[in-house]
């Protein structure tokens, strides 16, 4: 029980991948989605075999259902040996869930990721776009957390990654993969806009954190501590359904984090199946009530664009910031 290995230029850990390291334009982007992808799909399909942990959650659909907890150790060395990787799967309808395929996409898949979450956590101050590497797909954010009064606070500098997959028999297979990497290597480079239709198959999309460095997001080490962590994030529909209802909704959360500053990691580590556990039903909460109120999941405030923002790390900051309720780290406790 293994993490499958890692690309050498842009490894899915929580290391910190330097600012110069980024491409500079979305035409220069398809060595970092081809990484990304290969190693996420590989997590996914490895995490089949992760020990199991907890079970969390209620049989509530409407609640997010129960959530199992799993845990693959780092094989990492240093510091990061001590981080292993966490996990939560869980399984929705969507009549007795009250969310479908699209409103899960809606929510957790779009380019409003970063900015949907402040409506489910509590304890994020600010989410601050501060660069981008393709518009809409893969983006650069800060974001700052309130944490608890014995906790000094953190921040975290991740480029989020967005991806709807093409439809397919099985997804997050190796050949679900090969469609993938093929149409990432098609030039000039093209994304899908959307999942796509059910008729054309199962559908699927992944959202992938990397930490980060960014010339516009330097550490502030009085009022914060820089943290980091790595996540994948894989949603997709099921086999089986019965006829004339969507299928059951299967989403996947795995997370490598190090929560710096003086934290004892094995603290860390204790805490991390509850709190991404304890995401599905505050998500599921938030969802419902956006989908009742407006007819659709998503967040409620405008995106704000700072004019002339372009494409790499020399991306002028504050494309888009969000002050008040949000998201609370995936990592440190």
């Amino acid at each position: 029980m293994t993490i499958p290995p890692l690309d050498p230029t842009y490894p899915l850990c929580a290391s910190t991948v330097p600012a110069e390291g980024l491409p500079s334009s979305a035409d220069a982007a398809t060595p970092l989605l081809i990484a990304l992808v290969k190693q996420s799909l590989n997590l996914v399909r490895s995490s089949q075999a992760w020990k199991k942990g907890k079970q969390f959650g209620k049989e509530d659909q409407k609640e997010g259902g129960k959530v199992q907890a799993l845990y693959c150790p780092s094989d990492m060395e240093g510091r990061l040996k001590k981080c292993g990787w966490h996990a939560r799967l869980s399984k929705h309808n969507p009549v007795e869930g009250g969310l479908s395929f699209t409103d899960l996409y809606d929510g957790l898949g779009t380019e409003d990721h970063t900015l949907n979450e402040k409506g489910y956590i509590s304890d994020i101050l600010e989410s601050l776009q501060v660069g981008v590497v393709i518009p809409g797909r893969a983006e650069v954010w800060r974001n700052s957390y309130n944490l608890p009064s014995l906790t000094a606070n953190r921040d975290f500098v991740e480029l989020v990654v967005t991806l709807p997959l093409p439809p397919s028999p099985e997804p997050f297979s190796p050949a679900h993969e090969e469609v993938i990497l093929k149409a990432l290597s098609t030039k000039p480079l093209q994304l899908p806009q959307d999942p796509g239709s059910p008729s054309q198959g199962r559908r699927s999309f992944l959202v992938v954190s990397l930490p980060v460095a960014h010339p516009s997001a330097p550490e502030r080490p009085e009022e914060f501590v820089r943290a980091k962590y790595a996540s994948v994030e894989a949603v997709w529909e099921g086999a089986h359904h019965a006829e004339g209802q969507e299928p059951d909704i299967e989403w996947l959360m795995a997370v490598q984090s190090d929560s710096s500053g003086k934290i004892p990691l094995v603290f860390q580590e204790m805490a991390m199946p509850g709190k991404i556990a304890h995401d599905v039903p505050l998500f599921y909460e938030w969802a419902r009530k956006q989908k009742a109120k407006h007819g659709r999941v998503g967040h409620d405030e405008a995106r704000n664009v700072v004019e002339g923002q372009g494409a790499g790390t020399s991306a002028a900051p504050a494309a888009a910031t969000v002050e008040g309720e949000g998201a609370a780290p995936v990592g440190p406790a």
